[in-house]
């Protein structure tokens, strides 16, 4: 039996706040992605809600994910640029 780990992968995510709407708007404008609107006080992205609290980012295969706050710290750790 062979064991596996999971591939470092550096990735651009925001956490919706519930009023951070312009940076949301700035990150969504980055990764070229127009199918998405607010209506307060969620975001709804190509159709799912994101709640406030919540993170969303773009897979590396090119698929948005949205996760809980408690979910996104347990699995992931911020990288200096």
């Amino acid at each position: 039996m062979a064991l596996y780990t999971n591939k470092p992968v550096v990735f651009n995510a925001i956490q919706w706040t519930g009023k951070n709407e312009n940076e949301v708007v700035d990150f969504m404008m980055s990764l070229g992605e127009k199918n998405y609107y607010f209506n307060e006080p969620h975001i709804v992205l190509k159709g799912a809600l994101v709640k406030p609290g919540e993170y969303m980012w773009k897979s590396t295969e090119d698929k948005w994910i949205i996760s809980s706050e408690e979910i996104f710290n347990l699995s992931f750790i911020q990288v200096e640029d």
